[in-house]
Protein backbone atom coordinates (compact mmCIF):
# COMPACT_ATOMS: atom_id res chain seq x y z
CA UNK A 1 0.00 0.00 0.00
CA UNK A 2 1.39 3.19 -1.04
CA UNK A 3 0.33 6.85 1.44
CA UNK A 4 0.67 10.01 0.35
CA UNK A 5 0.61 13.29 2.34
CA UNK A 6 -2.69 15.09 1.61
CA UNK A 7 -1.93 18.16 3.23
CA UNK A 8 0.98 19.34 1.42
CA UNK A 9 1.49 21.54 -1.57
CA UNK A 10 0.83 20.13 -4.41
CA UNK A 11 -1.17 20.43 -7.86
CA UNK A 12 -3.13 18.25 -9.99
CA UNK A 13 -3.28 20.61 -13.10
CA UNK A 14 -1.51 24.32 -13.96
CA UNK A 15 -1.90 25.63 -17.22
CA UNK A 16 -0.90 29.37 -18.73
CA UNK A 17 -1.94 30.97 -21.98
CA UNK A 18 -0.17 34.55 -22.10
CA UNK A 19 0.16 34.84 -26.39
CA UNK A 20 1.69 38.14 -26.86
CA UNK A 21 1.05 40.08 -30.25
CA UNK A 22 3.52 43.00 -31.31
CA UNK A 23 4.79 44.62 -34.03
CA UNK A 24 7.29 47.47 -34.55
CA UNK A 25 7.26 49.89 -37.40
CA UNK A 26 10.02 52.63 -38.04
CA UNK A 27 9.76 55.57 -39.60
CA UNK A 28 13.43 57.35 -40.70
CA UNK A 29 14.57 60.38 -42.04
CA UNK A 30 18.30 61.45 -42.59
CA UNK A 31 20.33 63.72 -45.20
CA UNK A 32 24.05 63.97 -46.02
CA UNK A 33 24.93 67.73 -47.12
CA UNK A 34 28.54 69.04 -48.63
CA UNK A 35 27.12 72.13 -49.88
CA UNK A 36 29.86 73.83 -48.37
CA UNK A 37 33.88 72.88 -50.17
CA UNK A 38 35.12 72.42 -46.61
CA UNK A 39 32.02 71.21 -44.44
CA UNK A 40 30.05 68.31 -44.48
CA UNK A 41 26.96 67.79 -42.38
CA UNK A 42 25.29 64.24 -41.48
CA UNK A 43 21.97 63.66 -39.43
CA UNK A 44 19.23 61.21 -38.71
CA UNK A 45 16.16 60.66 -37.39
CA UNK A 46 14.59 57.32 -36.60
CA UNK A 47 10.81 57.01 -34.63
CA UNK A 48 9.12 53.74 -33.31
CA UNK A 49 6.00 52.88 -31.86
CA UNK A 50 5.46 49.53 -30.96
CA UNK A 51 1.93 47.96 -29.46
CA UNK A 52 1.94 45.11 -27.87
CA UNK A 53 -1.02 42.88 -26.59
CA UNK A 54 -1.21 39.74 -23.75
CA UNK A 55 -4.37 38.31 -22.77
CA UNK A 56 -3.11 35.98 -19.54
CA UNK A 57 -5.37 32.84 -18.59
CA UNK A 58 -3.63 30.94 -15.96
CA UNK A 59 -5.39 27.65 -13.60
CA UNK A 60 -3.94 26.76 -10.90
CA UNK A 61 -5.57 22.92 -9.42
CA UNK A 62 -4.15 21.73 -6.67
CA UNK A 63 -3.37 22.71 -2.82
CA UNK A 64 -1.59 26.07 -1.60
CA UNK A 65 -1.17 25.06 2.18
CA UNK A 66 -0.11 28.42 3.52
CA UNK A 67 -3.46 30.39 2.39
CA UNK A 68 -6.08 27.25 2.20
CA UNK A 69 -6.49 27.66 -1.51
CA UNK A 70 -8.06 24.65 -3.15
CA UNK A 71 -7.44 26.43 -6.60
CA UNK A 72 -6.84 29.72 -8.44
CA UNK A 73 -7.32 32.02 -11.65
CA UNK A 74 -6.23 34.50 -13.34
CA UNK A 75 -7.79 36.31 -16.20
CA UNK A 76 -6.98 39.85 -17.75
CA UNK A 77 -5.76 41.36 -20.84
CA UNK A 78 -2.31 43.09 -20.58
CA UNK A 79 -1.04 46.18 -22.72
CA UNK A 80 2.00 47.85 -23.96
CA UNK A 81 3.48 50.17 -25.99
CA UNK A 82 6.96 51.27 -26.98
CA UNK A 83 8.08 54.38 -28.13
CA UNK A 84 11.45 54.93 -29.45
CA UNK A 85 13.30 58.42 -30.34
CA UNK A 86 16.46 58.18 -31.44
CA UNK A 87 18.53 61.24 -33.42
CA UNK A 88 22.46 61.86 -34.77
CA UNK A 89 23.77 65.22 -36.33
CA UNK A 90 27.58 64.83 -37.53
CA UNK A 91 29.83 68.12 -38.64
CA UNK A 92 32.93 67.31 -39.94
CA UNK A 93 35.25 70.02 -41.34
CA UNK A 94 38.16 69.35 -43.35
CA UNK A 95 40.74 71.54 -42.22
CA UNK A 96 43.28 70.51 -45.05
CA UNK A 97 43.65 67.65 -47.01
CA UNK A 98 44.56 65.32 -44.16
CA UNK A 99 43.42 66.81 -41.30
CA UNK A 100 39.73 67.76 -40.76
CA UNK A 101 37.24 67.81 -37.22
CA UNK A 102 34.10 65.70 -36.37
CA UNK A 103 32.22 66.41 -33.95
CA UNK A 104 28.67 63.61 -33.14
CA UNK A 105 25.61 64.56 -31.26
CA UNK A 106 23.81 61.69 -30.58
CA UNK A 107 20.16 61.34 -28.72
CA UNK A 108 17.85 58.49 -28.06
CA UNK A 109 15.15 58.03 -25.85
CA UNK A 110 12.39 55.67 -25.23
CA UNK A 111 9.26 55.21 -22.82
CA UNK A 112 6.66 51.88 -21.93
CA UNK A 113 3.75 53.55 -20.69
CA UNK A 114 1.79 49.82 -19.80
CA UNK A 115 -1.40 48.56 -17.93
CA UNK A 116 -2.79 44.95 -16.58
CA UNK A 117 -6.34 44.61 -15.52
CA UNK A 118 -6.81 40.93 -14.28
CA UNK A 119 -9.45 39.54 -12.17
CA UNK A 120 -8.16 36.26 -10.06
CA UNK A 121 -10.78 33.74 -8.44
CA UNK A 122 -9.84 31.55 -5.70
CA UNK A 123 -11.30 28.77 -3.91
CA UNK A 124 -10.62 28.86 -0.04
CA UNK A 125 -11.40 25.84 2.17
CA UNK A 126 -13.97 26.80 4.26
CA UNK A 127 -12.22 24.42 7.19
CA UNK A 128 -8.72 24.43 7.51
CA UNK A 129 -8.22 21.64 9.76
CA UNK A 130 -9.43 19.58 7.11
CA UNK A 131 -8.20 21.09 4.08
CA UNK A 132 -5.95 18.69 1.64
CA UNK A 133 -5.54 17.95 -2.20
CA UNK A 134 -8.54 15.52 -1.75
CA UNK A 135 -11.33 18.46 -0.81
CA UNK A 136 -13.71 19.06 -3.28
CA UNK A 137 -14.26 22.03 -4.40
CA UNK A 138 -17.84 22.03 -3.32
CA UNK A 139 -16.28 22.48 0.16
CA UNK A 140 -14.68 25.95 -0.66
CA UNK A 141 -15.79 29.29 -0.40
CA UNK A 142 -15.04 31.35 -4.37
CA UNK A 143 -13.90 34.67 -3.67
CA UNK A 144 -13.21 37.33 -6.95
CA UNK A 145 -10.67 39.99 -6.59
CA UNK A 146 -10.19 42.88 -9.43
CA UNK A 147 -7.23 44.43 -9.88
CA UNK A 148 -7.98 47.71 -10.57
CA UNK A 149 -6.43 49.15 -13.89
CA UNK A 150 -2.44 49.42 -13.51
CA UNK A 151 -1.91 52.19 -15.82
CA UNK A 152 1.03 54.99 -15.29
CA UNK A 153 0.10 58.12 -17.38
CA UNK A 154 3.15 58.40 -19.77
CA UNK A 155 3.89 62.74 -18.56
CA UNK A 156 3.73 61.13 -14.65
CA UNK A 157 7.06 60.86 -12.54
CA UNK A 158 8.94 57.74 -12.51
CA UNK A 159 8.92 55.64 -8.97
CA UNK A 160 12.27 54.73 -8.54
CA UNK A 161 10.83 51.33 -7.03
CA UNK A 162 8.42 49.31 -8.07
CA UNK A 163 7.12 51.22 -11.34
CA UNK A 164 5.20 49.29 -14.12
CA UNK A 165 6.02 52.48 -16.43
CA UNK A 166 9.58 52.47 -17.89
CA UNK A 167 11.31 55.77 -19.65
CA UNK A 168 14.88 56.46 -20.18
CA UNK A 169 16.74 58.82 -22.13
CA UNK A 170 20.26 59.72 -22.96
CA UNK A 171 22.54 62.04 -25.40
CA UNK A 172 26.11 61.70 -25.83
CA UNK A 173 29.04 64.27 -27.76
CA UNK A 174 31.52 63.39 -29.35
CA UNK A 175 34.40 65.41 -30.76
CA UNK A 176 37.36 64.22 -32.21
CA UNK A 177 40.37 65.35 -34.88
CA UNK A 178 41.35 62.85 -37.53
CA UNK A 179 45.03 62.95 -39.40
CA UNK A 180 44.62 61.38 -42.61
Amino acid sequence: MLATNTVCNAYFDYSRSDRIRTSTPTERVSLHSSYFQRLELTASYAYSSADMNAPLDELFNGLIQRSSIRQSTVTGPGQATRISNVADFTATLHISEHFRFVDTFRFWAYRIPQQFNSSETDWTCTDTTTCSLLTPLSQTTQTLTDTPDQFIDVSSPIESSGSNNSARAGCGKEGRVVVV
